[in-house]
């Protein structure tokens, strides 16, 4: 995260960049939905997890018989060992539709690494980013980060998204679910009339001085970045980065409910 959100202003490119949150993730996909991933992946004993599930119920007071007892066909198990790993196992498929679908119509960060690099001497990458590759989304759990050069490249993973929730329920907090552009000060290009769709409405524009908030850390994105290596300190905010032309260091930019 860190680097994507670096290399656009070292690079003076552009990235779109989608921040997706869904709704009550763990207990909204369709069960239905999550046996047929796993049966894709060739992952045994689907059968006997199916049979666990269908007999399953709930009851809201388990000692009161007179409480009526709830089977569900969504999400997984609260307070089960194996529930985490069956998220995983289904988000892993979301994931995979996307990135598939970057592939397919050539969408990524867009940005140069490694060696394109090194020959243009734009920068020294450390080690672990030589090999960064194209790629176009972040996930961790159901935290989701897209990435693509341009706004139609965009418009397409979301598409996939859509399609991803129309089949199996796992719905977007659409509310929560923002974009941004990450790009150095004073690159002349336009931004006005960037639109995004999902759903039939449109996808919101965070504004220039807006934080957004990843893995509960709130801020620009470059500042976040650096908060999870360094921490807030004077450092960062020494540096003259922007963000959609604003500079991110000092505290008008900061939301200090996520610090």
């Amino acid at each position: 995260m860190e680097w994507v959100t670096r290399e656009p202003l070292a690079q003076g490119e552009r990235v779109y960049r989608v921040d997706v949150d869904f709704t009550n993730a763990f207990n909204a996909m369709s069960q239905a939905a999550l046996w047929e991933v796993m049966r894709a992946y060739g992952i045994p004993d689907v059968d006997l997890l199916v049979s666990l599930y269908e007999h399953s119920t709930v009851r809201m007071t388990p000692n009161d018989l007179q409480c009526a007892m709830i089977t569900f066909d969504t999400g997984v198990s609260q307070g089960s060992a194996l529930s985490p790993l069956l998220f995983l196992i289904f988000m892993n498929a979301l994931l995979g539709l996307t990135t598939d679908r970057g592939q397919k119509l050539h969408i990524s960060h867009g940005l140069k690494y490694g060696v394109q690099l090194r020959k243009k001497e734009v920068t020294r990458a450390p080690e672990h980013e030589e090999n960064v590759g194209q790629f176009n989304l972040i996930g961790f759990v159901d935290d989701l980060s897209l990435f693509a050069q341009t706004l139609g490249g965009a418009q397409a993973i979301l598409e996939a998204i859509q399609e991803f929730e129309l089949w199996c329920g796992l719905k977007v907090n659409r509310k929560k679910t923002g974009a941004m552009v990450v790009e150095l000060l004073g690159t002349g290009q336009q931004q006005m009339g960037k639109t995004l769709v999902y759903m039939g409405q449109e996808v919101t524009f965070l504004a220039t001085s807006a934080p957004c908030r990843y893995l509960g850390v709130w801020g620009p994105p470059q500042e976040i970045c650096q908060t999870r290596k360094r921490g807030f300190s004077g450092e960062g905010r020494r540096h003259g980065i922007y963000f959609n032309g604003s500079k991110l260091y000092g505290s008008k930019h900061i939301n200090g409910r996520g610090v």
